[in-house]
């Protein structure tokens, strides 16, 4: 399940909260490029996993 963190949408990035097996972590993903120029999707974990109480 993901949830809108906000201002979810950014120039450049997505971030939201992911929740998972009752913890909760804050992900940004974002469009980076290989060194042969080909395009891919990276998810950065930006805080957690946090414990939802």
């Amino acid at each position: 399940m993901y949830l809108n963190a906000g201002s979810c949408v950014h120039p450049g990035c997505i971030t939201a909260i992911e929740l998972e097996q009752m913890q909760m972590t804050l992900v940004k993903w974002k469009v980076a490029t290989r060194p042969d120029m080909t395009m891919y999707v990276v998810r950065d974990k930006l805080a957690g996993p946090a414990a939802i109480l």
